[in-house]
């Protein structure tokens, strides 16, 4: 944020809330990305000499920037002497050094957002279907006669924001992004209620139930990412959501069911390879080496998505994160003792074998936190643990589905001109504030899945009927009211799956070409004027990926399937029966 003279640099707590961490003057010499190290530096002044650094940005160009200096320093810590009075070298040399080491990240919900419209705009289709889901819905629950629980299911979908069985409460975030996916979901487990008690001259044009569960499953990695945004407890690795974008890739390279011959939803040659381009250059432009192994060192993901050649290039990486992060652990050093403990760990933490053999411990890993795994190994395989810990500890998403980005929560406003209140008094203000209330547990990211069953899990039609049957619907049960509220209600939502979230996210329109803008660049497009081509942070390539066949889709659909523990899975089927 700015105020008339200062900029306040904002970041968030445990709970998602901002959280003052410096004022600098605005509008002065030192550029933006220089500021920005300086206030991470006096962050890395509060932590033990041991730890590693992590930085997650909404900003793009900011983390884009910052990349670049450590890079830079990185080339100066290797360079000759530089010439006495060349003050640029003598400026980058007098950086703390583990800012060098740090682990800088864009935020990934972001990006998702950003896939999200690319495939929209790829398939409007799903527009047209989302819609004409939309208006059955209306005219079932406007219809003077027909089944009573059909209508309360249908009244229960149609409610935005008190259906507390998908999380999500009135007049919050959550239900905004969850409205979608909850009415297709919903729909798809009554179609047989609505084809049977619906009149046949009535009924949609013969492939709009194909249609509608082809985009229940697109919508899927979305609603995935969405309700892992609202983890507040830091346990969401990129691993997740890097592995949510090749399930999409999986899904739309999947040739339909055969009992969906009839669907308008089968996607081209060239829309498949535009999606795939997109997604690609998204990682070449906005993924660091760190995110990009934790696809390996997730074990709950433990390679999946990842073909053979991106197995092997993951290895490199983590090998290049460690040399980077831990610098004074001699990982650089070829042939040394860690080094050598490093590559062997790997090699068998990649197999599952030797001291990775443990089927209980893989077992345990399902719906629990990476870095607990890690824990574990701290004593068998500690270089590996050491490395793998700091790179699955990376939050990688500042944004929440529900909540948007740093500031939209809370109640932190730039000084007002002439306020001289010194920027520690407001700091110790804000904490007595936040602390005020009593201590506040966060939410992890199990509870997230287990808060979303209804949408990420699978779901029948008694579940749904249970779930919506019972809710509280606007005006005392008026089906004409809460289908008005309904179109309009889908309609600011389309336009915002649309805009991947506009200026009501994070205040900046331009950012939303980001995905678009960085496909233009891998295919040799000319950049449209006013954005910054962005290098590559990975030379990764399509190869690198493996999701064109079903074998690789079910890898990874047995992989998306350990993000929830079995205890919460068995919970979910039991209460259906």
């Amino acid at each position: 944020g700015s105020g008339a003279a200062s900029s306040l640099w904002l970041g968030l707590d445990g709970f998602r809330e901002p959280l003052l961490l410096a004022e600098t003057p605005r509008g002065g010499a030192e550029p933006q990305p220089l500021a920005a190290l300086a206030v991470l530096g006096a962050q890395l002044a509060r932590l033990p000499a041991t730890a590693v650094l992590s930085v997650c940005t909404d900003d793009a160009e900011l983390s884009q920037q910052l990349r670049t200096l450590q890079r830079d320093e990185r080339g100066a810590s290797d360079a000759p002497e530089p010439p006495i009075g060349d003050t640029e070298a003598g400026e980058r040399e007098a950086l703390d050094p583990r800012l060098r080491a740090a682990l800088v990240g864009t935020c990934l919900l972001r990006q998702t957002r950003l896939l999200l419209k690319r495939l929209l705009e790829l398939a409007p289709a799903v527009v047209a279907v989302l819609q004409e889901a939309t208006t059955l819905v209306c005219a079932v629950v406007n219809a003077p006669r027909g089944s009573a629980g059909l209508r309360a299911a249908l009244l229960g979908l149609a409610e935005v924001g008190t259906n507390s069985n998908d999380g999500d409460s009135a007049g919050n975030g959550s239900a905004r992004w969850s409205l979608p996916m909850r009415l297709v979901r919903g729909l798809v487990a009554l179609e047989d209620d609505v084809r049977a008690l619906w009149p046949q001259e009535l009924s949609p044009r013969s492939a709009f139930w194909a249609d509608l569960r082809q985009v229940d499953a697109l919508l899927a990695p979305f609603s995935w990412a969405f309700a892992l945004s609202e983890s507040e407890a830091g346990d969401v690795t990129s691993a997740q959501f890097l592995l949510l974008w090749l399930w999409l890739l999986a899904l739309v390279h999947a040739p339909p069911p055969s009992s969906s011959s009839a669907t308008t939803l089968s996607f081209s040659a060239e829309q498949r390879a535009a999606l795939t381009a997109a997604t690609v250059a998204a990682i070449r432009a906005h993924v660091d080496d760190h995110q990009l192994a934790s696809l390996l060192l997730d074990p709950r993901v433990h390679g999946a998505g990842l073909s053979a050649t991106g197995r092997r290039k993951a290895k490199a990486l983590v090998v290049q994160v460690a040399v980077r992060a831990f610098p004074a652990a001699g990982f650089h050093v070829v042939g040394s003792g860690p080094r050598a403990a490093l590559l062997a760990q790997l090699g068998s933490y990649a197999e599952k074998a030797a001291q990775f053999a443990d089927e209980v411990a893989w077992e345990m890993s399902a719906g629990q936190p990476a870095a607990a795994f890690w824990k574990d190994y701290a004593e068998d395989a500690r270089e590996l643990a050491d490395v793998a810990r700091a790179a699955v500890r990376f939050v990688p998403h500042v944004q929440s589905a529900g909540g948007g980005g740093v500031g939209t929560g809370g109640s932190l406003a730039a000084p007002e001109p002439g306020d001289r209140e010194a920027f520690q008094v407001r700091q110790i203000k804000q904490l007595y504030q936040k602390t005020a209330g009593g201590p506040r547990a966060s939410a992890s990211a199990e509870a997230a899945v287990a808060r979303y069953a209804a949408l990420l899990l699978p779901v029948r039609r008694d579940s749904v009927a249970t779930s919506c049957g019972a809710v509280r619907v606007p005006g005392g049960g008026d089906g004409a009211a809460t289908a008005a509220h309904l179109l309009l209600a889908m309609t600011q939502q389309i336009e915002f799956m649309r805009s991947a979230g506009g200026s009501s996210v994070d205040g900046s329109a331009s950012s939303s070409s980001t995905v678009q803008d960085a496909a233009a660049g891998e295919r040799g497009e000319a950049t449209p004027p006013g954005n910054i081509k962005r290098p590559a942070l990975l030379a990764a390539d399509e190869s690198w990926f493996a999701f064109g066949g079903e074998s690789e889709r079910r890898e990874i659909e047995r992989a998306l399937q350990r993000f929830a523990s079995p205890a919460a899975a068995l919970a979910r089927r039991s209460s259906r029966k």
